[in-house]
């Protein structure tokens, strides 16, 4: 065969692969989810329109409930946990990091953004940063838990961990649903108890919850109106 039809032929191959993905990507459930989240409108927790999807950014707090991620021991109400192969197809500079496998647990936590608190249930869940925030343990810690799930601890495997704890600024994008609320706070202002609206909530309907760490870091105004 002509070598420069070969080459023409796995041109084409890498293309429809790239594309293959791409549209997994974009229309898989959590894909969609994802797409949805891009679009959904953020809201404080006060001023969310009942029964509708929007993105809600806030403080975590635990709730009755809580979990110890496996590999870095945080304390936490939800985790991702992935080993990584690393291929080096085009030399050190360009890795390739492939997950082969996913371990995840998740709770409800609170999310308190200073208007009102919002309890998110935690069930099937994408991730819109993942592997971008993963955090990795030891040497030690890696090796063990390979070995346990049956992989060679090499260089070329590396143990990755995504987590949400006590205090993170994280971004929610679900549906929001009113629940009554019987505890108060004290107003600064005018030291009058109020009450602070609680909302409940979950993913759209037939799509997971959509979670990630926002960006903005601790310096980051949470509040903000519809539309933001």
């Amino acid at each position: 065969m002509d070598p420069s039809l070969v080459l023409e032929l796995a041109g084409v191959s890498l293309v429809l692969l790239g594309l293959t993905i791409e549209l997994h990507a974009r229309f898989s459930r959590a894909g969609r989810a994802r797409h949805a989240a891009t679009r959904a409108p953020r809201s404080t927790i006060a001023r969310a329109p009942t029964g509708t999807t929007v993105t809600l950014v806030g403080r975590v707090r635990f709730a009755r409930s809580t979990l110890v991620s496996p590999l870095t021991e945080r304390r936490c109400c939800y985790y991702v946990m992935a080993p990584l192969a690393t291929w080096m197809g085009y030399g050190d500079a360009n890795p390739s990091p492939a997950p082969l496998a996913r371990e995840e647990e998740g709770c409800a936590f609170i999310l308190d953004d200073g208007t009102g608190l919002a309890t998110v249930r935690v069930g099937d869940v994408a991730l819109m940063d993942y592997p971008s925030c993963l955090r990795q343990g030891s040497d030690a810690q890696q090796q063990a838990m390979l070995q346990q799930r049956g992989l060679t601890a090499h260089d070329d495997w590396s143990l990755h961990e995504w987590t949400v704890g006590e205090g993170d600024l994280v971004a929610v994008s679900g549906v929001v649903r009113d629940r009554v609320d019987t505890s108060s706070s004290v107003d600064a202002a005018t030291g009058y108890r109020v009450r602070l609206r609680e909302v409940v909530v979950g993913p759209p309907h037939g799509l997971p919850l959509v979670l990630r760490h926002h960006p903005g870091g601790v310096d980051t105004p949470i509040a903000g109106p519809v539309g933001e």
